[in-house]
């Protein structure tokens, strides 16, 4: 019989009884595999040593993984209770600037007008003072402290009519 064929019929035998479940000791204890497979050579204990020692490095390289990996998980729990805190922070500035477009400013008429700076009698005349002694719209603007397209309504007549 082929040592092949004796492995398999060893198997079998081991799988047989497991399914009877009888224990090894009462089925003759047959080795998995006949000893003419297997033979302790010095070789054989050098390419086991060399297994066993790459085994316990990569065993140890595992461990360094799996030890970096909880400091990752740690560190990682920290970002996502920042993350959350700037999710939290984005969230209420998006409802201000929600807030904010639908904000209608109040439209004051009249001297309440925040932008509605008034020109007295005075500046008027100086506007056209100063137009006539052919300073720019930019400068007058510049020195009564207004805006030009002012000056110019001013000088045009759409501002204060006839008060050249």
């Amino acid at each position: 019989m082929s040592n092949w064929l004796r492995s398999i019929g060893f198997e079998v035998w081991y799988w047989l009884g497991y399914k009877l479940d009888v224990k090894p000791e009462l089925m003759g204890a047959v080795p998995i595999y006949p000893p003419t497979i297997y033979q302790d050579t010095p070789e054989t204990q050098a390419t086991l040593a060399r297994l066993v020692a790459e085994n316990d490095e990569l065993k140890a390289g595992i461990e360094h993984a799996l030890a970096e990996n909880e400091k990752l998980l740690v560190r990682n729990g920290g970002l996502w209770e920042e993350l959350n805190d700037v999710k939290g922070q984005l969230s209420r500035a998006k409802a201000e600037v929600a807030e904010l477009k639908n904000y209608t400013p109040p439209n004051p008429t009249g001297d309440g007008r925040p932008n509605a700076k008034k020109l007295t009698k005075r500046e008027v005349a100086l506007i056209h003072e100063y137009h006539r002694a052919g300073w720019t719209n930019a400068d007058i603007a510049r020195s009564l402290d207004v805006n030009k397209s002012t000056i110019t309504r001013t000088i045009n007549g759409m501002y204060h009519k006839g008060k050249k």
